[in-house]
C-alpha cells in the first residue's frame, strides 16, 4: 500500500509539471515496473517511455489508416497466391500442348477451380503466419493482440449454434433485398456458390471455406481490426465500424446485407467471451452452414422456407443464450481482466 500511494504521487506529481506528456506505469516492450515513473527512457530495455498526448481524432484516422493496411495486406496475399496458382495452371496448360490463348485460358480456369481450396488454404495460413512474425518483430504478442485464449464449451456450442442459424438469416435479409431491388437478383452471386459446390473435392473445398476462411478472417477483422479500433473509439462504435469494413471488404452488396450485423455480432462475442475462438467457431458454422446446405436437394419450397425460419429462431435462441444467459469470461465493464487488478494490487 505504501509502494502503490508513493508510484501514485509520483505520478500525479509528473502530470502536473508536465501536462503534455504521459508516462505509463510499465514499460510496454519488456514489461516491467518502472522505478521511477518520470524517467524518459526504461532502465531495462532502454525504450522510450514519454510520449505526447494525441487528440481523440488524430488518435482514431491514426487507428483507422493502420486496420485499412492491415486488411489490404490480407488482399494483398490473396491476390499474390492466387496470381501464382492460376499461372501454374496457365503453365501447365501450354506445356499439355494447348497452342491457342483462349484454351489455354479455358484449361487455366479450369484447372484453378479444382485446386482453389489448395491455393485459399496457402494464402491463409501465409497471412496468419506474416502477422504473427511482424507483431514479433515488433516484440508484441500476437496470441495477445487477437486473444487466443481457451473457450468453455457451453459458448463454444452456442457460438457455433449461433452461426448455423445466422445461415438462414442471411437468407431472409437478402430476400428482403431482392424484394427491394429486384435488378439485383439477376446479378446475385448464386454462380458463384454453385461453381464451389461442382468442385470435384468436397471436403477439402468444404474445410477451407468453413475454417480456413473463418480463421484468417477474425484474426484479421476482429483480432486486429477491432482490437485497435476499440482503443481509439468507443467500443459500440468500434463494433460497428468493423462490421462495415467487414462487410465491405466481400465486395458485393448481397453479402454487405448481412455480413456487418454478422460482423457486430462476431465483434460482441469476442468483447464479452475475451477469446477469438468465439468469433471464429461463429464464422465457421455460418460458412461451413452455408456450403452443407447447399447440398441439399430441396425438392419442395416450402420444405426451404420451413428451414429458413426454424433456423433464424435457433440463431435468435443461441444469441439469447450467449449475451443474456451465459456469463462472461472476466471482463470488467472497462474491458480489462480482473486478473489484472489483482496483479496490480
Amino acid at each position: 500500500a505504501v509502494r502503490y500511494g508513493f508510484f501514485k504521487a509520483t505520478r500525479r506529481k509528473c502530470k502536473m509539471n508536465d501536462p503534455d506528456r504521459t508516462t505509463p506505469a510499465f514499460c510496454q516492450r519488456c514489461r516491467s515496473r518502472l522505478i521511477n515513473p518520470g524517467a524518459n527512457f526504461c532502465p531495462v530495455c532502454g525504450m522510450p517511455l514519454r510520449q505526447k498526448k494525441e487528440s481523440g481524432a488524430k488518435r482514431f484516422f491514426k487507428t483507422f489508416f493502420q486496420c485499412c493496411a492491415y486488411i489490404a495486406f490480407f488482399f494483398a496475399m490473396q491476390s499474390v497466391v492466387e496470381g501464382v496458382a492460376m499461372f501454374i495452371c496457365g503453365a501447365a496448360g501450354g506445356a499439355l500442348g494447348y497452342t491457342s490463348f483462349d484454351s489455354v485460358i479455358d484449361k487455366m480456369y479450369e484447372a484453378y477451380g479444382h485446386w482453389s481450396w489448395l491455393s485459399g488454404m496457402i494464402s491463409a495460413a501465409l497471412c496468419v503466419f506474416l502477422l504473427a512474425m511482424f507483431f514479433k518483430i515488433r516484440k508484441k504478442s500476437f496470441c495477445a493482440q487477437i486473444e487466443l485464449r481457451p473457450l468453455r464449451p457451453a459458448p463454444l456450442g452456442g457460438a457455433l449454434t449461433l452461426g448455423f442459424g445466422a445461415k438462414f438469416a442471411a437468407t431472409l435479409l437478402i430476400i428482403g433485398l431482392y424484394a427491394l431491388l429486384p435488378s439485383l437478383a439477376d446479378n446475385s452471386v448464386g454462380d458463384e456458390i454453385d461453381s464451389l459446390l461442382q468442385a470435384p473435392y468436397p471436403v477439402l473445398d468444404f474445410i477451407h471455406i468453413g475454417l480456413t476462411t473463418a480463421i484468417v478472417e477474425e484474426v484479421v477483422f476482429r483480432g486486429i481490426v477491432y482490437n485497435k479500433l476499440k482503443r481509439a473509439i468507443p467500443v459500440p462504435w468500434a463494433m460497428i465500424l468493423s462490421g462495415v469494413m467487414f462487410g465491405i471488404a466481400h465486395m458485393n452488396i448481397e453479402q454487405f446485407v448481412y455480413t456487418v450485423p454478422l460482423g457486430i455480432i462476431m465483434a460482441a462475442s469476442l468483447e464479452k467471451y475475451g477469446s477469438i475462438i468465439a468469433p471464429i467457431a461463429i464464422h465457421f458454422a455460418f460458412n461451413g452452414g452455408n456450403y452443407l446446405i447447399g447440398k441439399i436437394p430441396f425438392t419442395n419450397d416450402w420444405w426451404y422456407t420451413a428451414a429458413v425460419f426454424a433456423g433464424t429462431g435457433l440463431m435468435l435462441i443461441a444469441l439469447a443464450f450467449m449475451f443474456f444467459t451465459e456469463k462472461s469470461s472476466g471482463r470488467t465493464s472497462a474491458g480489462k481482466r480482473k486478473s489484472c487488478t489483482y496483479e496490480a494490487l
